[in-house]
């Protein structure tokens, strides 16, 4: 539905633009998606005291690192071992910043930097919006105009040359300015010209003074981005549906068939890659590097350094996974809500005197009854613990000043007050939630181990259940830009799963793909900032083939029939 009104949409656009005598080379693709914001806005709703411990428990050797490996140390295939939470990124320009002790250091473009974005590079590059500012795009290129319903302040800051494309930090320009403001009176005092000239230029590149006043700038609904044409031998969206028929370097180069599919060839990839084949929109039949097994892939916004799949390598064990890994990847899975609406990390989504708290407890029942129905108990042969048993793992606040005599009520204004205090029992509760929920590698490895290892018993309730689940992601997942994506790039595209055992394994298999390709672990950032190929030197493989993911997961048994 959604498909055919942004075609209906696009074919009015072109109609009335050859009516205007418009040039009809002037290729718009509007699209619409939901607003999205990224996970360093849920770990700010956090009081100091928990974020202290998050941060430390994300970062264990940042504290006393080598003075010169201040971003920790090379890890093997970790291409952005130094990103995360908290920790470091790469210069995006030759720069003056503020250093956490509020000194201002010298860095040049390339070089890493202890300061922390939602990208690999810092600060986000500048996209220049060519929706705002017209004509500004190369002739090898064309204005990509996108229209959500709402966007964030990615690339929405206006700058100095009155384009935008600047992506504020209000955050870190309250830290810069006041560090700046002291050095700029010093030089000025010194009358050190150059390092005037230094502290101005670090100043528009990280801070420039026209994004400081957000407004509704910083929300509008439509922008856009000047990308190159596809050319030869590259992967590419078919248009002839969607427009009339161009001439020169517009026109079809091949012929199509009726359903939009290229004529039938040979084109099997090399053994060392993987095509993404049919169905896979964000990248159609397309030879890629293939995602290797057993890692999940450092990047600026989630935690992947506890990966359950490594840990069974690291203990030579076999496909699947144990108990023990199974129960504490679990444990993170449990915690799915909102994270806009309630955070892990803070005491309103652990209060079940509140509506929210009770709405979190409701999500967390209904999570572990899917787990129960999916649970491979032919393979782990233990049964899944009870949901009492396992929300006494949970780092659950609440429920610990509850063991410590408070009533209910008592404990809803106790939390707040204990979670402001550093090294409280609550504020260090609330640090591991807020780190368990920043992983969600362990909801991924959940889902594939249970779908690849479901047994022949109750059909029909496990393809009810891996339903369910797939809605609660698309409703409950944390980040709302993810949670979003896998509605409107997943669900919507390919529908829920289907209910035969293997169609389910392969439906989330294929979700999956789909979706680690929008991911900041693959682009390094956010999908605007970085389109795919971009930052060659950080962007990771995305695209698992079906044999490797079988042969990770399932879990050979003689009580199922791999069929």
């Amino acid at each position: 539905m959604a498909v055919g009104l942004a075609r209906l949409m696009l074919t009015i656009s072109l109609a009335l633009s050859a009516r205007a005598g418009e040039d009809p080379n002037c290729l718009i693709q509007v699209q619409h998606e939901q607003k999205s914001s990224s996970p360093h806005e849920y770990y700010n709703k956090m009081t100091p005291a928990a974020l202290e411990i998050f941060r430390e428990l994300l970062n264990p050797g940042m504290a006393g690192a080598d003075p010169s490996y201040p971003c920790g140390g090379p890890i093997a295939d970790q291409k952005m071992y130094f990103a995360g939470p908290g920790r470091c990124s790469i210069a995006s320009a030759n720069m003056i910043y503020t250093m956490p002790n509020g000194t201002l250091t010298r860095k040049s473009k390339g070089e890493q930097i202890l300061m922390s974005c939602d990208d690999v590079m810092c600060p986000v590059p500048v996209i220049a919006d060519c929706y705002m500012s017209p004509e500004i795009c190369a002739e090898d290129e064309w204005c990509w105009i996108r229209q959500h319903e709402k966007w964030g302040a990615w690339a929405m800051g206006p700058l100095m040359n009155g384009t935008f494309g600047h992506t504020p930090d209000t955050e870190y320009c309250d830290q810069f300015m006041k560090s700046y403001a002291r050095a700029l009176a010093r030089a000025q005092q010194a009358n050190n010209i150059r390092r005037e000239e230094e502290l101005n230029k670090s100043r528009d590149i990280l801070c420039p003074s026209s994004s400081q006043v957000f407004g509704d700038n910083a929300w509008r609904p439509i922008r856009g981005q000047c990308v190159p044409y596809r050319k030869e031998q590259q992967s590419c969206f078919q248009q002839q549906d969607l427009a009339p028929t161009f001439t020169g370097n517009m026109m079809p180069r091949y012929k199509y068939d009726d359903q939009g599919f290229p004529m039938e060839r040979p084109l099997a990839c090399a053994p060392n890659l993987a095509c993404t084949g049919p169905k896979f929109n964000v990248l159609p039949s397309t030879c890629v590097q293939k995602r290797p097994q057993d890692i999940c892939y450092y990047g600026p916004w989630w935690d992947s350094s506890d990966c359950p799949r490594k840990k069974m390598k690291d203990q030579s064990q076999g496909p699947g996974l144990t108990y023990n890994v199974t129960v504490d990847a679990l444990i993170s899975a449990a915690m799915l809500f909102p994270g806009e609406i309630a955070w892990m990390g803070t005491c309103t989504y652990w209060d079940r005197t509140k509506a929210l708290g009770q709405a979190a407890l409701r999500v967390r029942k209904q999570v572990y009854k899917i787990a129960a129905t999916l649970w491979p108990m032919h393979v782990l042969k233990q049964p899944i613990p009870t949901f009492e048993e396992l929300s006494k793992l949970l780092p659950d606040p609440f429920e610990y000043l509850i063991s410590q005599g408070y009533t209910p009520e008592q404990a809803s204004i106790q939390c707040v007050k204990e979670s402001n205090k550093q090294r409280s029992e609550v504020a260090i509760l609330l640090g591991k939630a807020g780190v368990l929920s920043a992983q969600p590698n362990k909801v991924w490895s959940v889902v594939h181990f249970f779908t690849f290892n479901l047994d022949e018993k109750n059909g029909e309730s496990k393809g009810l259940a891996s339903q369910a689940l797939a809605s609660l992601l698309a409703q409950n997942f944390w980040c709302n830009d993810c949670r979003s994506f896998f509605e409107v790039g997943v669900i919507e595209q390919f529908g829920l799963p289907k209910m035969g055992k293997w169609e389910i394994a392969q439906w989330w298999h294929h979700a999956h793909n789909v979706a680690s390709e929008h991911v900041a672990t693959t682009r390094a950032g956010h999908p605007w900032i970085h389109q795919l190929d971009s930052l060659k030197e950080y962007q990771n493989p995305f695209y698992m083939s079906w044999e490797d993911a079988y042969q990770m997961w399932h879990v050979p048994t003689s009580d199922t029939t791999d069929d």
